[in-house]
């Protein structure tokens, strides 16, 4: 057996505690300048290190904390929600129905829908990655679908190491034209009787976005 000992990484005075906030904290040791995440909630403390597991980068502020504010959050009183499966058709009524498929690759995230109404069929497949293993209807009235991408926390959200801001922006553009060809099969292989590209590029209108339409412009 191996003896096991203790090392402190990072050690925060009274003063530096109290003004943590609730939420995501993130701070850096005065000693070796390494990173770590501080998450407070109802009085306890959890930390971390802050590097991905996976991609190996570090986690930034979120875009909307770049300026010291959050965004509100905001409490919608719905009362009246019922949870409905993949692959199903929901009628609304005589002349309405709509089904929610399954994004295969990231089912925990994302879907796409069919709507038809009197006989005219509407398919959206935004920011859905694969929708129900390929398996879509062909020659529908309209199908609408992402065309840009780019807007992904990867690697946006990632510094440090090569995550630099040529890096993220090569990595984008690659994407995107990987996006684009995928969509070009996709509406060759589906003969939607009208294809409306949107969802792409946006601009972010909120002041806290600021920092992040000076990132995109680069792009």
């Amino acid at each position: 057996m191996t003896a096991q000992s203790s090392k402190t990484v990072l050690s925060l005075d009274s003063e530096a505690v109290f003004s943590l906030k609730d939420g995501i904290n993130f701070k850096r040791s005065p000693d070796d300048g390494k990173c770590y995440i501080i998450y407070k909630e109802n009085g306890e403390l959890k930390a971390c290190k802050n590097q991905c597991k996976h991609q190996g980068g570090l986690f930034i502020k979120d875009i909307e904390d770049l300026d010291g504010r959050m965004l509100e959050k905001r409490q919608v009183p719905l009362t009246n929600i019922n949870v409905v499966p993949f692959g199903i058709w929901q009628n609304i009524d005589e002349h309405l129905r709509f089904m929610i498929l399954k994004d295969e690759v990231h089912p925990e995230m994302d879907t796409c829908i069919i709507v038809e109404y009197k006989g005219h069929m509407i398919l959206n497949t935004v920011d859905c990655t694969r929708p129900n293993y390929g398996r879509l209807p062909h020659n529908v009235d309209l199908m609408m679908s992402d065309f840009a991408g780019g807007a992904s926390g990867f690697p946006m959200t990632f510094s440090g190491g090569k995550y630099t801001e040529s890096w993220k922006a090569d990595f984008i553009k690659n994407e995107r034209k990987k996006l684009m060809n995928y969509k070009a099969q996709l509406v060759k292989s589906l003969q939607p009787k009208i294809y409306c590209p949107f969802a792409g590029y946006f601009v972010e209108a909120h002041p806290s976005d600021r920092s992040l339409r000076q990132m995109r412009t680069s792009f």
